[in-house]
């Protein structure tokens, strides 16, 4: 029997980052199984029976507890690359889990310890794609990159991420699938800006969307806490997340929630918590509370009822106030 590879990764900039490092030092005809970032659930789409492998980046484990015992059980292999809470035991026969909750690393990072640092410069894309400027910023020290060069890999990581936070394949600009096939084609990520006209085309978009929502008003807000709703576009699908990203930055003594409507009728949602105080309350906590997940220090909600929203809001005021 052949034996079939599977790459299971969501689309952002940290699970394209660390699946890109780990396909350039171990090749494989591995089917990548991805889509949008928020789509957590990828590990139900593959279709593995005994003897197959499958490496998972930058997915929550927890939430993919059935599927990932499902595959186990039927003699599948499994490599787990995460940074997310993990909420299932990581030691069953088959799996090699090489997960780590602490927030201030990413899924890229992990890989990259993992490879050594063979493709270092794609780490640092991913890690600025999920804000752990910080982090890419010490990964990039031996690199001995100029300061343009820093912000271009920065500008990639941001763009990536933008790239597939829509809700649906519809809401982005370039299919995940496809953008990690474009990918592959390159070793280095300052190449991958300069070459492909995609990421113009990225940049355009996501600096449009953010001009778009850079007014709003905030539908509640005090000094340590506030709540957005954004406008029922694709642009707002897909800034969401920037824009959580960008208030945290603009305001790092408030937590952040910032809320699109998705096409089920409810929210998609965004959590930043403080930057002063990221273990305060854990982002990741909070969110479960109404069905998402995540990180410490940012999390989300695929699909908030529409009538859940006054509650989201009042609980998450009353969290993070204080």
């Amino acid at each position: 029997m052949t034996t079939r590879c599977f790459d299971v990764f969501p689309g952002g900039a940290d699970g394209l980052c660390a699946a890109h490092q780990l396909r350039m030092v171990y090749p494989a005809d591995a089917r990548p199984v991805t889509g949008v970032r928020r789509d957590t659930h990828l590990l139900d789409r593959v279709e593995a029976g005994y003897g197959d492998a499958i490496t998972v980046f930058n997915l929550p484990m927890g939430e993919n507890r059935a599927a990932l015992t499902h595959l186990l059980r039927l003699g599948a292999t499994i490599r787990y690359f995460d940074h997310h809470y993990v909420g299932v035991e990581s030691k069953q026969p088959g799996l090699q889990a090489m997960v780590n909750g602490d927030p201030s690393t990413c899924t890229s990072a992990l890989v990259d310890r993992f490879l050594g640092g063979q493709h270092r410069a794609w780490a640092v894309v991913g890690a600025f794609g999920v804000g752990r400027d910080h982090l890419a910023r010490q990964l990039a020290t031996p690199l001995g990159l100029k300061d343009s060069m820093l912000g271009e890999l920065r500008d990639l990581g941001l763009c990536l991420s933008y790239n597939a936070y829509g809700e649906r394949a519809e809401d982005t600009i370039v299919h995940p699938a496809e953008m990690y096939a474009l990918l592959r084609n390159y070793f280095d990520p300052l190449r991958f800006a300069a070459r492909e006209p995609v990421y113009r085309q990225i940049r355009e978009a996501r600096e449009a969307d953010v001009r778009a929502v850079a007014d709003l008003t905030p539908q509640a807000v005090t000094d340590d806490a506030a709540v957005y709703v954004l406008p029922d576009t694709p642009g707002s699908r897909r800034v969401r997340g920037d824009k959580a990203r960008d208030l945290t930055r603009e305001h790092p003594h408030r937590a952040h929630a910032v809320l699109a409507p998705n096409c089920r009728g409810g929210y998609a949602v965004s959590v930043r918590t403080r930057m002063d105080r990221p273990r305060h309350t854990s982002a990741d906590a909070f969110c479960r509370r109404f069905g998402g997940g995540g990180a410490e220090i940012a999390a989300g909600i695929a699909d908030l009822p529409a009538a859940d929203l006054s509650r989201f809001t009042g609980a998450f005021m009353v969290e993070y106030s204080h």
